[in-house]
């Protein structure tokens, strides 16, 4: 393992979910709702995740968590 997922593995600031059946398709109703958008079902189920467990931001550089109304860390540059 490198030193860095080790430190993010330890860090208390970061939290590791499990989604179950119930999270799975909350997930898949966010992709589908947003079919003029090209996200991921991973990205579907982060926002899903986020916004039950009351997350509004996220170490991520990925611009669809700002179409998808959440606050990515950094902010994505060129966009």
């Amino acid at each position: 393992m490198s030193r860095r997922a080790l430190l993010l593995q330890q860090s208390p600031s970061v939290r590791r979910l499990r989604i179950g059946e119930t999270k799975f398709e909350e997930s898949r109703k966010v992709r589908l709702s947003r079919a003029d958008k090209r996200w991921s079902f991973t990205n579907c189920t982060s926002f899903a995740t986020m916004r039950a467990t009351r997350i509004s931001r996220a170490f991520v550089g990925d611009p669809n968590f700002a179409e998808a109304g959440l606050e990515g860390m950094p902010k994505p540059t060129g966009h």
